[in-house]
């Protein structure tokens, strides 16, 4: 603890440390310095195809992918000057990206966004997309959403992130409700030692490090660690209150660190395996975070305190894959001085996730079947920290969910024309006791060397979550006429799986050796959301007390969502990359309040952006990242008992902007401007987003 508080207190020094020091004996030309030099002088055609692996469980092109997905690669992000893995998202179609605070993020894949309406803040965020790194579910099982701010990884160790847009269960197991972002990290390195470094700091006192240093020891083993760390202000020093709707200086919890948004750090170490057809792919590391997040009905934000270590084993033998994952937790979701009289939110947690399949090919190759089988166990146990307290804590005991799986793939190409995919996985859950089918039936035909037809039909269903199915809170409180009030909510075990069934067309037209464009047309359907619901409410003349009670419970509310996706990849010249996108929706929820139809205001009616990168010299490089999002309307559970405009959001348009001049071939100076021409709140009851303006030093040796 000593070590760490040193290290907290004097960390901008270690960074710099990092970045200048850290030079090795022995050096060789980097992936990273590769890209730098010689990304235009790639040719066209590996421009315009990208690879993507998570669109079907192997190794293909975007062009040719079975399923609406996309690449971003780590050029795209380093020359878009995107900060953090989710503002990167920002370079893809179909996901909504909200900034709460600086440096923190709500991410959408093609919305869905607050279908249930009266809910609390946790339940609009996303819980219905499968977050991995390399494979491994990062996602957090308490709410099923996502903490960005706690993924040990950052952007120096990306290589690329893989988008698959749609229900995705039977590749990669429950919670692939809307699709998958798969961040994958560098391997490959050349031989010798390598070093890449990134500092910037701007305002509002905003600081990001990150360094890498990798080894290639001979033909069979690489290895590399990393580190990052990250350190942010926000944009004013307001709280929202929501029982009051209004904006006030006083915090909402006991804490004078108004001005703080996040502060995380991560170190991560690799080792890649590889002789004759033998490969061990092998991480693992820590992270640490602090951040403040509006997560409850009161007041927002709150702080949250978040510590994880991972291991990640991918391993593959011939035809046989294996991948095991654990990862061991502590998640403290709110943050308080006064323990003996609030909620406890705090737990330890542990996740055990075991991946088995085989490829089997027949018909000369023409037909490939997978069998796979997956195991996950989770624990959460937040029983250590609830003594102290009055109130108790959210599960009051220790809990686990487990999930045994098994799936089959079926990829059939019978001509150079058409390709038929089917994948089925089934899921035996203990809570709820029941079994769950996923599918997805893909076909894709090629009239045209440069035209592919697609065609998708998939379920998916969600995982099972701590606070869903095992809440136990206790709260005591008064009425206005002074009776004592004895609150319970409770989780329920029973509760039906969330559903999304998707029916999707597309093509892909190489329109010339420099353009593409891809269409996408949709239609899906999400149902058995759920939210706690009041059960009973008594008085008890024996106690004197009033006794309510709230339990989780399935809505009858359907969100129906139909839609189209257009993006576009223009090389005009070697010198210039143009990729705009737009999504256009429109989602409509039937049985939300008796038997009303409403349209989902939530998810903008349309959204998208684009990556410019122009390079007028070879010294200097422009990327642009315009983004746009409709006019939206959201909705809270306190809008039942006052009237309210908070959630009420005009149509945003901003610019992201990074100009790099190379001073040597190893050393970029840059400035970095995020969210250019915003001055707006992005989501119910969050900061105002201002503009961010950085700069910084790169360096690849």
């Amino acid at each position: 603890m000593v070590v760490k508080h040193f290290i907290m207190k004097h960390r901008y020094f270690f960074c710099l440390l990092l970045v200048v020091c850290a030079i090795p004996p022995t050096v060789s030309q980097s992936q990273d310095e590769l890209s730098k030099e010689e990304l235009f002088d790639l040719s066209l055609e590996e421009l315009m195809n990208l690879p993507i692996v998570s669109a079907s469980n192997k190794k293909e092109t975007v062009f040719e992918a079975p399923l609406s997905s996309y690449t971003i690669t780590k050029d795209d992000i380093t020359n878009s000057g995107a900060t953090s893995i989710p503002e990167a998202l920002r370079l893809c179609p179909d996901l909504i990206v909200r900034e709460l605070y600086n440096g923190s993020y709500d991410v959408h894949l093609r919305g869905f966004d607050n279908i249930s309406r009266y809910t609390d803040f946790n339940a609009q965020s996303n819980r219905i997309t499968l977050v991995m790194i390399n494979d491994r579910p990062v996602f957090n099982y308490s709410f099923g959403l996502t903490l960005w701010e706690t993924l040990p990884v950052d952007l120096i160790d990306v290589e690329r992130i893989e988008i698959v847009r749609g229900p995705s269960a039977p590749l990669f197991g429950p919670n692939a409700v809307a699709g998958v972002i798969n961040v994958i990290t560098k391997k490959d390195f050349e031989e010798g030692t390598d070093v890449a470094a990134n500092v910037q700091y701007g305002t509002p006192n905003t600081f990001v490090g990150n360094v890498l240093l990798s080894r290639k020891i001979n033909d069979n083993i690489e290895v590399a660690l990393s580190g990052n760390y990250q350190s942010r202000d926000r944009h004013e020093e307001l709280y929202y209150n929501y029982e009051l709707d209004e904006y006030s200086t006083d915090p909402p919890t006991a804490t004078d660190e108004t001005e703080f948004s996040i502060e995380k750090y991560g170190i991560n170490g690799y080792m890649n395996y590889t002789k004759d057809q033998l490969n061990i792919d092998l991480s693992a590391g820590y992270q640490d975070s602090r951040a403040q997040r509006p997560f409850l009905t009161g007041n927002t934000p709150v702080f949250g305190n978040n510590d994880s270590y991972y291991l990640n084993v991918n391993s593959n033998y011939k035809k046989f894959g294996v991948r095991f994952s654990y990862t061991n937790g502590f998640d403290e979701l709110v943050e308080s001085t006064d323990q003996s009289a609030v909620l406890i939110t705090t737990y330890d947690y542990n996740i055990l996730n075991a991946n088995l399949n085989y490829s089997w090919e027949l018909l000369d190759s023409k037909l490939e079947i997978v069998p796979s089988f997956n195991y996950q166990h989770v624990v959460y146990d937040d029983t250590e920290y609830v003594g102290e307290s009055a109130v108790g804590g959210v599960l009051n005991a220790k809990v686990n969910l487990d999930v045994l799986g098994g799936g089959l793939k079926a990829d059939y190409r019978p001509t150079n024309k058409w390709r038929f995919v089917a994948a089925l996985r089934l899921d035996s859950y203990d809570t709820p006791d029941d079994v769950y089918l996923a599918y997805q039936l893909m076909s894709t035909f090629k009239p045209i060397d440069d035209v592919l037809l697609r065609f998708v039909h998939a379920k998916s269903n969600s995982s099972s979550f701590m606070l869903n199915s095992f809440r136990n809170i206790n709260i005591q409180t008064v009425s206005p006429t002074g009776i004592p009030i004895v609150f319970n909510i409770r989780g329920n075990q029973d509760l039906d799986l969330v559903t999304n069934t998707m029916t999707e067309i597309g093509a892909r037209f190489k329109i010339t050796n420099n353009l593409q464009l891809d269409a996408s047309f949709f239609h899906q359907q999400i149902e058995d959301l759920s939210a706690a619901s009041p059960t009973t409410s008594e008085f008890d003349p024996v106690d004197n007390v009033i006794r309510a009670e709230s339990v989780e419970v399935n809505l009858d509310a359907v969100g129906k969502q139909i839609g189209a996706t257009f993006s576009l990849n223009w090389v005009p010249n070697t010198n210039l990359v143009i990729k705009p996108f737009i999504t256009l929706q429109k989602t409509d929820v039937e049985n939300l309040i008796g038997d009303d139809d409403v349209e989902d205001g939530a998810t903008p009616n349309y959204y998208g952006g684009a990556f410019i990168n122009y390079k007028p010299i070879n010294k200097l490089n422009i990327g642009l990242n315009p983004y746009f999002m409709a006019s939206q309307e959201l909705y809270h559970t306190s809008d039942l008992v006052r009237t309210s405009t908070e959630g009420i959001k005009d149509a945003l348009l901003i610019l992201n902007a990074k100009i790099a001049y190379s001073i040597t071939d190893k050393l970029d100076v840059y400035f970095n401007a995020r969210n250019v021409g915003s001055d707006t709140r992005q989501h119910y009851g969050t900061d105002t987003i201002s503009g961010t303006y950085l700069g910084g030093l790169s360096y690849n040796l």
